[in-house]
């Protein structure tokens, strides 16, 4: 194991050490899923640099060590995520590209103006279209209709129907979206101390954003790593461990959004 994997480790958390008591999937069965995916839609796999996709990562490189990876970067990540990925880019050999969306989440959420305490016209701009949609109609275009990602079922209603409603179909995981792409989940129906046990059991490198939050005190279900501020999940403490943990960053976007520090 190299330093950086010892570095990275997630360690024996106890979410980790309930992942391990539990029976392994199994994972030959899921990595010939993952290869039958790519074989017939080819596509990509979306990586966020957060733990569910990266297992899905881990399973993807054993069907195919070249699978396309993309990481959609809407310019507001943790600093530790982009190390992270070309540190991990760099010790799994990836083959990655980083897909920029059209605007900054931060442009957006300014132009908006329900962030201020001054404006009340709000801009007509679609968070998911410009984070999500238009980067994905790019990899799509590169690599073909097919999608590997680590979406799971218990982390939304939303997620739960849709996979509920792959196992009506006959395709459990997969789903084919009306835009003609065909999605698939090899850890759709694992838990989160599953997600960890594995990792841990393959001593797999995390993001080290997961260590940075448990040392703060967030509890697990705000243990995210995606976009420091997306409008989404500020329930949770976000701003709360960000300005704990990166107060600069947090000063540069109260001072743009200033109705951000409401929720800190």
């Amino acid at each position: 194991m190299c330093a950086y994997q010892r570095r990275s480790s997630p360690g024996l958390d106890p979410t980790a050490l309930r992942g391990l008591l539990r029976p392994p999937h199994d994972t030959d069965h899921l990595v010939d899923q993952v290869r039958a995916h790519l074989e017939l839609h080819d596509g990509y796999l979306a990586f966020s640099g957060g733990k569910d996709s990266l297992v899905a990562l881990h399973l993807a490189r054993q069907a195919d060590p070249n699978v396309p990876v993309c990481f959609f970067d809407d310019g507001l990540a943790y600093p530790e995520t982009y190390t992270y990925i070309a540190d991990l880019t760099a010790a799994w050999n990836l083959n990655l590209a980083a897909i920029r969306s059209p605007k900054s989440t931060l442009e957006i959420l300014v132009a908006d103006g329900s962030w201020s305490h001054h404006r009340t016209v709000h801009a007509r701009n679609s968070l998911m279209s410009n984070k999500i949609t238009k980067p994905a109609t790019i990899a799509h275009q590169r690599y073909g209709p097919g999608l590997i990602w680590g979406l799971r079922a218990d982390e939304s209603e939303a997620r739960r129907r849709m996979f509920t409603a792959s196992i009506a179909s006959g395709t459990p995981g997969s789903c084919h979206r009306t835009d003609e792409t065909t999605t698939f989940s090899p850890v759709w129906n694992w838990g989160s101390d599953q997600i960890w046990g594995h990792i841990a059991r393959y001593e797999i490198p995390v993001n080290p954003v997961y260590e940075k939050l448990r040392r703060l005190g967030a509890p697990t279900h705000a243990q995210r790593v995606s976009s420091l501020l997306d409008a989404g999940h500020l329930e949770l403490g976000r701003m709360v461990w960000l300005k704990r943990g990166w107060p600069e960053l947090y000063q540069v976007l109260v001072d743009a959004l200033p109705r951000a520090a409401e929720y800190a």
